[in-house]
């Protein structure tokens, strides 16, 4: 009875060990980007400069949102970061990169060939984020992909730039923010699409108060239209990139 015991009593701790949450540090010495491994998707729990907390922990969104048709159901799906990955793996050749791969999703409607790769890379006070989605098989279509999503503090005292025209500013944006609120066309989504003559001249915008500066760019090999949310949430700043995928009425349509 005492050997039976003790066996099982090591199987359970195996298993609970299994289950504990993992995380991956990415920094090139000025900015550190934490990425907590949840066992069925990731988060981006923290990124810093030189120390400082610039994301908006009460609010942590999903990194990526994907979504996806299947003409085999005739359904709409979509997937996040945080979850619905039988498969969760971080890998990395240096403290100042890593390469996420999500894989086998637990919906039915969604082929179990999908995977979304993360790539990151921090390096001389910048980073860059990549993403890819392949195995869409034969029966899927990726149609839209929110990516990246983040959501930012905004203590006061700082300053959101955003390029409607030549570029426009707002001040202490954490207490209200209309990105793209044209009262003459109706266009109150707080949303911008990229390009859009005036509207958006370029695809980026900037955020710096007394302490530190954040640029976000958006770069597709394809020059993808893009849409670009911005609005005031929690005490912070959501911001997030949606883009259209180009061929979206054609299955297998794979994207990077």
């Amino acid at each position: 009875m005492k050997m039976h015991y003790k066996k099982n009593l090591l199987i359970l701790i195996v298993l609970i060990t299994a289950q504990v949450f993992s995380q991956q540090v990415i920094s090139d010495g000025s900015i550190s980007i934490t990425v907590d491994n949840l066992g069925n998707g990731i988060s981006i729990s923290s990124i810093k400069d030189n120390g400082l907390e610039i994301l908006n922990t009460i609010v942590n969104p999903d990194l990526f949102t994907l979504y996806i048709h299947n003409t085999n159901t005739n359904t709409n799906e979509n997937i996040v970061a945080k979850s619905g990955w039988e498969s969760v793996n971080i890998t990395s050749t240096n403290v100042d990169n890593a390469v996420i791969t999500l894989s086998q999703p637990t919906s039915p409607n969604l082929p179990a060939t999908l995977t979304t790769t993360v790539s990151i890379h921090a390096d001389n006070g910048k980073s860059s984020w990549n993403l890819s989605v392949t195995g869409l098989g034969a029966n899927c279509s990726l149609m839209d992909v929110i990516f990246p999503q983040f959501n930012i503090l905004a203590p006061g005292n700082d300053t959101f730039l955003y390029p409607l025209y030549s570029g426009r500013l707002t001040v202490n944006p954490g207490s209200g923010i209309d990105y793209f609120n044209d009262p003459d066309d109706d266009f109150d989504n707080q949303v911008g699409i990229y390009p859009r003559g005036w509207g958006t001249t370029m695809p980026f915008f900037s955020y710096y108060n007394n302490n530190y500066g954040l640029y976000f760019g958006f770069h597709d090999p394809d020059a993808s239209i893009k849409e670009f949310g911005v609005k005031n949430d929690n005490g912070g700043i959501k911001v997030l990139c949606k883009i259209p995928i180009p061929d979206n009425t054609i299955n297998g349509n794979d994207w990077n």
